[in-house]
C-alpha cells in the first residue's frame, strides 16, 4: 500500500503561492513565510526577518505617508491595494498587498499582519499590450469598412464598428454587443442549412485555417434580408482569441444575378452602378457596359463598346478573363475570382448570360485595393511591435508552432535575450528614454543577425531570436559579433547608460526536440546569465553615472574635486567615523542623480524657472531616493539622497525637516556646496569674490545652515588664507 505523506501547518503555510507576514508597530518584521521572503529575493525567512528592511520600505510607502497610511488601517480595518514593491536586489515588482490591525482584549493594535501576491508577470503583459490594443481599436474604429469582433468562446460579438452597426439598421454598438451571428440571421441560409448550425460551422473552418470567407445572408433590424461577403481572419485581442469580422454588402450584386436576364428594364439602375459591369461576348467583345467600366480603363462607354479585352488589356490578362467567362456560360454558375494589376487589386464576378441564343456572359469588376491594403495593414500590426518594428509575441508563437519537430529546420537554435537595468533607465530617464533604448537594441540586434534568422521582441525588454538550420557554436559566433556591436555602440555613447544584454543560447540538434522546451531551456539560461553578471551590471552603470553627474556638476556648480576636498576637511573636523566619512564621499558625488533625465532646457535654464519648471527640480530628492534604492551600490545612502535639500529653519524640501533631524553628511554638503558655487564662474553668473561669498555663509547661519558648521567652515578657509 502506497505510504500516506503528512504535512503539518507550517508545510502548507510555506507551500502556498501567497507571501504571509506578521509586523510589529514599527513595520519590522516578526513572521514571514517562505513564500514571501521568495518574492522579495532573499533566500531564507530568517534572512529577511533579520535585515533592517520594513513592510513600509518595502511597499515604497513615504515617511511623510506612513503615520496616513497607520491612521487608515486602524479606521477601516484592513487596506488593500496594488502597488510596487522592492526586491533584496533593488530591482522593482508589482504585488498586490492586503494588511490589517491585530489588537488586545482592550482593542489597542499591538501588529500588523497581512499578504503580499506577485502579479509582475500580469501587470507587465498588460502593459505591454496596452499600446497595440490601442492602435488596433482606432484603426478598426476609423475603417469605412464594416467591422466587429467575435469571442470565439461564447460565439458572441463583443466589437463593432460604426459602419457595421449602421449595416444592420442599429443606432448604437450598445444594442447590438453580446449578439449571436444567428440573432442577425434568418431561420434558415439560401442553401436550407439551418443558420445556427452553419454560423458555427464556418467559425471553426476559420479558426482551424487561419481565414475564411463565405456567402451569407443576414437580417436587418426591421428585419429586412441582404447578402453579404464575409471575411472571418483569427487575432489575439486583450490575451483572448477571437475572430476579426468584416462584411461586404453584396445585395446588389445579387440582385443583378437575379435580373440580368432584364437588363433593358433595369438600365438606369445599370449605369448608375459604382461596380464596373459590361456583357461580353465569347470573343471577348464589349457588348454593352456602364460608365464605370469604362473609367476603368480611362474612356467613355461609347469608345469602349465594340473593342475587344485585347485591345485594352494586357493579353495574358485579356486571355485569362475570356476563358474565365467561358467557363461561367459552360458551368451555368457565378464565377469570382481576384485579381491582382499593378499594384491594384480587382474582385471579379463572371455571370452566364443567354440571350437570343447566343451565348454571352456579364463581367463585374470592383476595386478592392482599399480593402487589400487595409488588411495587409491589419495583418503587419497583429505580427509586429509597432514601437521597435520587430516580429511580436504572437508571431513568435506562430513561429515556434511552424518550426516545431519539422526536419527541415533542425539544427536549430533559440536565442533569449534581456536588456540589462531597463527598469532603471525608465526610473532615471523616463519612458520616452527608455523607448528610445529599445528601437536602438533592435537596430543592433538586426544589424547583428541574419536575414534568416527570425527577431522578435516577446514583451516589455526581452528579445528572441530563432535560428534554423544553426549549430550551437556558429549560434555563439553570432553572439560575439552581436557582443561586438553593442560595446562599439556603447564606447560612441560614453556619457549615456550603457546598453548591456543578458544572453542566453539553447540548440536543438535533432527534430525531437520540443521547440517550447528549448525555448525555456534558452530563458533559463538568460535569466542565470543575468544574475551571473549583476554585479558587474550595476557597477558600470553607477560609474556611468557618476561620470554625467561630474560633467554636469562642473558644468553648474563649479569645481567636482575642491567641493570634495572640503567637504573631508570639514568631516575631519567634526571627527566623523570612517562609515560616515564614506557615505558623505559617495553622497558627494551622487546627491543629485535624481536630475538626470530632467530636460537640459529647464537644468540649464538663465532665467528664473516657472512654477512649474521649479516643481520639476523639486522632486529630483525623491526621485533619486528611489533611483538610490534601486542600485545595490547607493542604496546604504539613500536616506540621504532624500534629505540633501533639507534646511536648518525647516523650509527646506522635500521633508521640511529641522536642525540635527537633518544627517550631519547632508548639513555638511549643502554649506561646501553653496560656497563652492558661489565663487565659480559658470555661464549665467560671475564669481562672488571670497569675502562675499563667506559673508553670506554668515547671513544664512542659523537659517539655511547649520551656525557651528558655519563657524567650523570659516575655520578652515582661514587656515587656507581665505
Amino acid at each position: 500500500m502506497e505510504s500516506i505523506k503528512y504535512y503539518n501547518f507550517q508545510d502548507i503555510i510555506d507551500k502556498i503561492p501567497i507571501g504571509i507576514f506578521e509586523s510589529d508597530l514599527k513595520g519590522k518584521y516578526i513572521y514571514v513565510n517562505k513564500t514571501l521572503a521568495k518574492i522579495y529575493g532573499y533566500f531564507s525567512t530568517k534572512e529577511l526577518i533579520n535585515s533592517n528592511i520594513d513592510i513600509f520600505s518595502h511597499l515604497h510607502i513615504d515617511l511623510r505617508e506612513k503615520q496616513k497610511f497607520l491612521s487608515l488601517i486602524s479606521s477601516r480595518g484592513n487596506i488593500a491595494y496594488k502597488t510596487q514593491a522592492l526586491r533584496k536586489d533593488g530591482s522593482k515588482i508589482w504585488v498586490y498587498v492586503n494588511i490589517y490591525p491585530i489588537k488586545d482584549d482592550r482593542g489597542k493594535i499591538i501588529s500588523y499582519k497581512g499578504f503580499v501576491i506577485d502579479i509582475t508577470e500580469q501587470k507587465s503583459i498588460k502593459e505591454a499590450l496596452e499600446k497595440s490594443e490601442e492602435r488596433f481599436y482606432q484603426i478598426m474604429h476609423a475603417s469605412k469598412d464594416a467591422i466587429a469582433l467575435l469571442d470565439t468562446r461564447t460565439y458572441r460579438f463583443v466589437e463593432w464598428n460604426e459602419t457595421a452597426v449602421k449595416m444592420f439598421g442599429f443606432s448604437s454598438k450598445e444594442e447590438i454587443i453580446n449578439a449571436h451571428p444567428f440573432d442577425l440571421s434568418p431561420q434558415k441560409q439560401p442553401d436550407g442549412r439551418d443558420s445556427y448550425e452553419k454560423a458555427i460551422e464556418m467559425i471553426n473552418i476559420a479558426l482551424e485555417k487561419g481565414f475564411h470567407q463565405f456567402e451569407w445572408v443576414h437580417k436587418r433590424i426591421d428585419g429586412e434580408l441582404f447578402y453579404v461577403k464575409v471575411s472571418l481572419i483569427p487575432i489575439i485581442y486583450k490575451n483572448k482569441i477571437y475572430l476579426y469580422c468584416t462584411w461586404q454588402d453584396i445585395s446588389e450584386q445579387k440582385r443583378l444575378e437575379r435580373e440580368l436576364d432584364e437588363m433593358e428594364k433595369y438600365k438606369i439602375l445599370f449605369e448608375i452602378s459604382p461596380e464596373a459591369i459590361a456583357i461580353v461576348d465569347e470573343e471577348g467583345t464589349f457588348l454593352t457596359l456602364n460608365s464605370s467600366m469604362a473609367k476603368l480603363f480611362n474612356t467613355s462607354p461609347k469608345e469602349l463598346k465594340g473593342k475587344k479585352f485585347n485591345e485594352v488589356m494586357p493579353q495574358e490578362l485579356a486571355k485569362s478573363r475570356i476563358e474565365v467567362g467561358k467557363r461561367a456560360i459552360k458551368e451555368n454558375r457565378l464565377i469570382t475570382v481576384e485579381e491582382a494589376e499593378e499594384g491594384r487589386y480587382f474582385q471579379v464576378h463572371y455571370l452566364p448570360f443567354l440571350s437570343s441564343s447566343k451565348k454571352n456572359f456579364v463581367i463585374i469588376i470592383r476595386d478592392i485595393t482599399y480593402q487589400k491594403q487595409y488588411e495587409k495593414k491589419l495583418t503587419h500590426l497583429s505580427l509586429y511591435d509597432p514601437l521597435t518594428k520587430l516580429y511580436n509575441r504572437l508571431y513568435l508563437e506562430k513561429k515556434l508552432n511552424q518550426l516545431n519537430k519539422n526536419p527541415v529546420y533542425y539544427p536549430i537554435t533559440i536565442i533569449s535575450m534581456d536588456i540589462d537595468g531597463f527598469k532603471l533607465i525608465n526610473d532615471i530617464l523616463g519612458h520616452l528614454e527608455g523607448d528610445r533604448y529599445l528601437k536602438t537594441c533592435a537596430t543592433i540586434l538586426k544589424t547583428s543577425f541574419r536575414s534568416t534568422d527570425v527577431i522578435t521582441r516577446s514583451g516589455g525588454d526581452e528579445f528572441v531570436v530563432i535560428l534554423p538550420n544553426t549549430h550551437l557554436k556558429d549560434a555563439e559566433n553570432i553572439v560575439l559579433r552581436l557582443r561586438h556591436n553593442l560595446n562599439k555602440y556603447n564606447e560612441e555613447h560614453k556619457n549615456e547608460i550603457p546598453l548591456i544584454l543578458s544572453i542566453g543560447l539553447a540548440c536543438a540538434e535533432e527534430s525531437s526536440v520540443d521547440l517550447r522546451e528549448l525555448y525555456k531551456e534558452s530563458d533559463d539560461l538568460m535569466y542565470k546569465d543575468k544574475i551571473q553578471r549583476k554585479k558587474y551590471i550595476y557597477t558600470l552603470m553607477l560609474e556611468t553615472l557618476k561620470r554625467i553627474l561630474r560633467d554636469y556638476n562642473y558644468f553648474i556648480y563649479g569645481d567636482p574635486e575642491r567641493l570634495k576636498i572640503w567637504c573631508i576637511k570639514l568631516a575631519r573636523k567634526l571627527n566623523l567615523t570612517s562609515q560616515e566619512m564614506s557615505r558623505l564621499l559617495l553622497l558627494v558625488e551622487v546627491h543629485d542623480i535624481g536630475k538626470i533625465g530632467i530636460p537640459e532646457r529647464i537644468l540649464f535654464k538663465p532665467g528664473k524657472l516657472t512654477d512649474k519648471e521649479w516643481a520639476i527640480i523639486r522632486k529630483h530628492p525623491e526621485k533619486g531616493y528611489r533611483i538610490a534604492l534601486a542600485i545595490p551600490h547607493l542604496s546604504n545612502i539613500a536616506d540621504l539622497i532624500l534629505k540633501h535639500h533639507e534646511q536648518w529653519n525647516g523650509k527646506g524640501y522635500p521633508l521640511k525637516l529641522k536642525g540635527k533631524d537633518i544627517p550631519i553628511e547632508c548639513r555638511i554638503l549643502a554649506i561646501v556646496k553653496a560656497f563652492n558655487i558661489m565663487i565659480s564662474n559658470t555661464p549665467y553668473k560671475k564669481a562672488y569674490s571670497i569675502e562675499q561669498a563667506k559673508e553670506e555663509l554668515r547671513k544664512n547661519a542659523g537659517t539655511q545652515f547649520d551656525p557651528k558648521l558655519i563657524d567650523l567652515f570659516l575655520e578652515i578657509l582661514a587656515e587656507e588664507g581665505l
